[in-house]
């Protein structure tokens, strides 16, 4: 690695601590309706960036909509998380039908512009939805939030560090030409790491009971998707010719840039701690 690389890996990890020192603060010290407002505005600036950028490539999705659609994250609690989930699924069909006639007889916009509308509003404050339905589960909630986090930034902070020290075969050259076969076990085993020594701290000091096998296969299962995540925001970025989202965050980009894998974990911890309910429970 050059000089100039080492000093850039240098300040991603500062900020990349800052910004975790931040959400640390966030989930364990302020009330719990704070998180839906931040996870709101969030969701706002990552639907203006993924509109700015369709702008660029001469698409001109619309703007209301999907907008608006961030304001429902506000509503999401521990009473009604799957209330709201299903009621989302209404609000969706609903806002395409309107999209579709406003675009369609209304405007001049195109059918693909309504497409990268709808897909605006459930790539960002639909997926993201679930950050905070895991965040409400009841009794398991606030430990099952560091899944997500952990899962999404450990994962890219291993395979970026792996593969930038030691990656020579390129993984998906025509979506990420700077991603390593390497860089992606890398982040596969370490966030395997990682995932079982929180459950030894939640097993040992929160009073789960966790078995770490199913915790391994578990932390496989959330990096495969959070390198997924990863991709597909590459493969839209390099769609409208873009390096980053934005410039928001010094050294890591825009906001899309480092919720993409987020997006991705969130749902699959969610549907994984519901399905699998025995899985990642206190016994004491």
């Amino acid at each position: 690695m050059t000089d100039k690389g080492e000093e850039q890996m240098i300040k991603k990890t500062v900020y990349g601590l800052l910004a975790g020192a931040a959400v640390i603060f966030i989930v364990l010290c302020l009330p719990p309706y704070v998180v839906n407002v931040i996870l709101m505005a969030i969701a706002i600036g990552g639907i203006y960036e993924f509109i700015q950028a369709m702008a660029k490539a001469n698409f001109n999705p619309m703007k209301v909509i999907p907008y608006a659609s961030c304001v429902l994250l506000l509503f999401i609690n521990s009473e009604n998380s799957i209330l709201m989930y299903k009621f989302s699924f209404s609000i969706i069909a609903l806002s395409i039908l309107g999209m579709l006639i406003y675009a369609l007889f209304l405007t001049k916009r195109t059918l693909v512009d309504v497409c990268l509308s709808v897909f605006a509003m459930l790539y960002i404050p639909f997926l993201l939805s679930f950050v905070l339905m895991t965040f409400y589960l009841e009794d398991v909630g606030k430990s099952a939030i560091w899944l997500i986090i952990l899962g999404a930034c450990l994962t890219d902070a291993f395979a970026y560090f792996v593969g930038s020290k030691i990656g020579k075969h390129k993984l998906c050259p025509s979506i990420s030409p700077h991603k390593t076969i390497e860089g992606s076990i890398g982040g596969i085993v370490g966030n395997c790491v990682s995932f079982l020594i929180y459950a030894w701290y939640l097993n040992n000091y929160v009073g789960f009971g966790i078995e770490y096998w199913k915790m391994a296969i578990f932390a496989v299962v959330v990096a495969v998707f959070a390198e997924i995540g990863d991709l597909v925001a590459s493969s839209i970025k390099r769609f409208v010719k873009t390096k980053d989202f934005g410039s928001i965050l010094p050294e890591h980009g825009g906001i899309l840039d480092r919720i993409d894998s987020v997006l991705f974990v969130a749902p699959v911890v969610y549907y994984c701690l519901l399905l699998f309910s025995d899985f990642f429970v206190k016994i004491g």
